[in-house]
């Protein structure tokens, strides 16, 4: 299952739709660095 930033910050933005009314201004990033890595 794969996720964009675009559509992430559409879905808190959804969830929390008060962050506008009080001009929060969100930025998402993705490090690859941080990629969780799968556990066998």
């Amino acid at each position: 299952m794969g996720y964009t930033i675009a559509g992430l910050k559409d879905k808190i933005m959804k969830m929390y739709p008060e962050i506008a009314k009080y001009g929060v201004v969100s930025d998402l990033t993705f490090d690859e660095g941080k990629k969780p890595t799968s556990s066998s």
